[in-house]
C-alpha cells in the first residue's frame, strides 16, 4: 500500500501541475474573463435602461405608423363580414407588444409547434405553367 500511496499522491501532483499549467495558458489567452459574464449592456444599468427605452419608442412608433394609415383594408372587410366592427389603431403599443433586443426584425410567432422566435416569410405566389 506504501508503495501505491506514492504513486497515487505523485500522479495526483502531476495532475495539479498540469491543471495550474493550463490555467495560467487560458489566462494568458483569455485574460481574467471567465466566460459566463453578461454582455456590457446587461450588466451596466444604465445601458440596460437605454437600451428599453430604445425598445419601447420603436414600439411606440410603429404603432403611430399603424394609427397613421388606418384606412379601409383587408382586416376590416374580414371582421365586417364576420359582423365586428373593428377597433381603429389606437397609436398606443399594446399592453403585450414586444421586442426582440438581440434582432428587432424577427417576431414570436405560432407555429404547429408552438410558438418561436423567428422571421415572417413572404408568400410566393402560385406557379402557372411550367418554365
Amino acid at each position: 500500500m506504501e508503495g501505491a500511496e506514492e504513486k497515487l499522491a505523485a500522479e495526483v501532483v502531476g495532475w495539479m501541475k498540469k491543471a495550474a499549467a493550463q490555467e495560467a495558458a487560458e489566462d494568458r489567452q483569455h485574460g481574467d474573463r471567465r466566460g459566463d459574464e453578461l454582455p456590457d449592456w446587461v450588466a451596466n444599468k444604465e445601458r440596460r435602461l437605454a437600451k428599453i427605452r430604445e425598445a419601447k419608442a420603436a414600439l411606440e412608433a410603429e404603432a403611430q405608423a399603424a394609427a397613421g394609415g388606418q384606412g379601409e383594408g383587408e382586416d376590416s372587410e374580414v371582421a365586417a363580414k364576420r359582423g365586428r366592427k373593428r377597433q381603429p389603431p389606437s397609436g398606443v403599443p399594446e399592453d403585450k407588444a414586444q421586442r426582440n433586443f438581440t434582432d428587432a426584425e424577427s417576431r414570436i410567432m405560432k407555429t404547429k409547434d408552438g410558438f418561436i422566435q423567428s422571421f415572417k416569410t413572404c408568400a410566393l405566389p402560385p406557379r402557372r405553367g411550367r418554365a
